[in-house]
């Protein structure tokens, strides 16, 4: 709704669509339960089958992912408008509380130092700086595969991680890798 409202120049649309964001209880993931459906074939998990699975998973998950920066922007009001910026600090707090993707948190997180919470944006800052973090050291097993030319073995483990990562969320993964990284220290 914001995208097309701002597409449009529509700024009551996109008051609107951020006024709903703040006050959502909850908000569905099909792409999830999809993706879980696919999960419970029987597929190998070694060789193409396991690459194109791998592949499903990626573009059902990250495969029209939204842009951002328009909700940000609106956000980022004058003045003489504070109902825009505390809008924005009430869709922020609701979209971190239901955030799913690294991407999820990265808007709330806009959204909060647009709308003024200063909290809540260094809190999302410290906790997408640890994330990020925690998957890339989660990766490098998966790298060093593909260095020494063993694809199907990397195959085998993508495969393996992008059905976790889709099915049960990107952001709950990443706080698993992170908590798994905390405990081996």
């Amino acid at each position: 709704m914001f995208k097309e409202a701002a597409r449009d120049g529509d700024l009551q649309g996109q008051r609107e669509s951020l006024y709903q964001a703040g006050i959502a209880p909850y908000s569905d993931d099909y792409t999830a339960q999809a993706i879980r459906m696919l999960g419970a074939l029987p597929l190998q998990d070694r060789g193409p089958e396991a690459m194109v699975a791998s592949e499903v998973y990626r573009k059902l998950a990250w495969g029209d992912l939204p842009n951002i920066a328009p909700a940000v922007s609106y956000c980022k009001a004058p003045a003489d408008q504070p109902d825009r910026r505390a809008l924005g600090a009430r869709a922020a707090a609701v979209h971190a509380r239901q955030a799913r993707t690294l991407l999820d948190l990265a808007l709330a997180k806009g959204l909060a130092k647009e709308g003024g919470d200063v909290a809540l944006d260094e809190a999302l800052k410290n906790e997408l700086d640890q994330l990020r973090n925690a998957m890339q050291d989660s990766s490098a097993p998966l790298m060093e595969l593909l260095a020494r030319g063993e694809g199907c073995a990397a195959g085998a483990i993508m495969y393996k991680q992008m059905y976790e990562v889709a099915s049960g969320g990107e952001l709950a993964w990443a706080r698993a890798r992170l908590a798994a990284s905390a405990t081996a220290r």
